[in-house]
């Protein structure tokens, strides 16, 4: 094993270090104005980026002036947006904090189609990969969390690297998949009960309005109900077959950020917790199971609703690899190696390397031994009864 990886690196070495060789990596390096911040297009002959979907951006001259604002504005630029050949009106800006302050920005894109509105998160494939396969596994136990796909990106001709393009939560979408409307929240906690008012670091996604009684209400009855008024509330307010697979999956991909932000809360008529930023998973050490944050851990306090945790972990997880229908290990350490392999050759190529071919290996092994069927199940398969 560890001969065939040297050989993986060595290849990779001589492939990645290419750019490092070319007398100018960024033809164009430009500044915005009281920032200190880049934005950077590589001006080299389009590279090899393999069979991944080539999404391309265009914008006018006073659009790309727009779209470097929008990292202290947060005001969308208008664009042309190309998908396999197929062009629309969109709209685009930088994405999230982070990014603003990474010398590689991720970007939000907005297409309007009637009444219809569709948003794509471009994130950078650094931060990517582990997210991609946490989305896939929620989605295979029945959530609605977002599709992913791996995406070379191009704005204005430049390749800017290796991205993925991640569908976002839309009031179209969750209306799909529940049949009704409702209301959703992001949620940015620091530590659940001391946070009030919640929208001072949470944000509603729609409605639009600063309407924030249902995520007060659940929080406050997590913090401050006595066990007994809890459980009942739960009956009437929460999904618990829906709460319960997402927490079955976060808490096997070791997924282990949930105690502070990156979640939703999704009011349909009960409330739901839907899965977002989950590329701190897969670490080697394992996270408090039956939850992360107050929330969770009290929802999985009741005697039965841990009894149907620990049903869900067997059957998705850990008993009949290989044998058992429902078990999605298999499958998720196939999508895997399809991911992996998808993106190797636009990594390689990617101007900035955020990920380089060392790092892309290290993660590549990292991951598939994590997912490894027979290593990850035996792990666990003695703490759950």
């Amino acid at each position: 094993m560890r001969g065939r990886r040297d050989l993986r690196r060595s290849r990779f070495l001589s492939v990645a270090l290419l750019p490092a060789l070319r007398p100018v990596l960024l033809a164009v390096l430009l500044s915005l104005a009281g920032c200190g911040e880049y934005l950077g297009f590589a001006e080299f002959p389009e590279p090899d980026t393999g069979g991944i979907m080539k999404i391309r951006l265009s914008l006018t001259a006073s659009s790309l002036a727009k779209l470097y604002d929008s990292v202290r504005e947060d005001d969308y630029a208008p664009c042309i947006y190309e998908e396999d050949g197929e062009r629309t009106e969109a709209l685009v800006k930088v994405r999230g904090f982070t990014s603003r302050i990474e010398y590689q920005k991720n970007f939000t894109v907005r297409i309007d189609i009637g009444a219809e509105t569709l948003l794509y998160a471009l994130d950078s494939s650094g931060a990517s990969i582990k997210n991609a396969l946490a989305m896939y596994a929620y989605r295979t136990v029945g959530l609605p969390a977002p599709q992913t796909e791996p995406v070379a990106l191009f704005i204005n001709g430049e390749y800017l690297g290796c991205y993925t393009r991640i569908e976002m939560y839309t009031e179209d979408l969750l209306r799909a998949h529940y049949g009704v409307g409702g209301e959703l929240f992001k949620c940015h906690f620091t530590e659940i009960g001391l946070d009030f008012p919640l929208y001072d670091r949470s944000e509603k996604k729609f409605p639009d309005d600063e309407d924030f009684t249902t995520l007060n209400t659940l929080v406050y009855n997590a913090c401050y109900l006595p066990d007994s008024a809890w459980s009942d509330w739960v009956v009437d307010y929460i999904d618990v077959t829906d709460v319960i697979r997402y927490m079955v999956v976060h808490d096997f991909l070791a997924v282990y950020d949930t105690a502070t932000q990156n979640f939703y809360v999704h009011n349909h008529g009960k409330l739901s917790v839907l899965p977002w930023d989950n590329e701190e998973a897969m670490k080697s050490g394992l996270v408090n199971l039956y939850g992360d944050n107050l929330i969770l851990e009290r929802i999985v306090a009741d005697p039965a609703r841990k009894a149907l945790y620990d049903s869900e972990m067997r059957r998705l997880f850990l008993d009949g690899v290989g044998v058992e229908p429902d078990n999605i290990l298999e499958d998720l350490y196939a999508e895997a190696n399809r991911l992996f392999t998808a993106i190797e050759t636009a990594v390689v190529n990617d101007p900035f390397v955020k990920l380089n071919g060392i790092d892309f290996l290290d993660e590549k092994d990292t991951v598939l031994d994590f997912l490894d069927p027979l290593g990850r199940s035996a792990v666990l398969d003695p703490l759950i009864p």
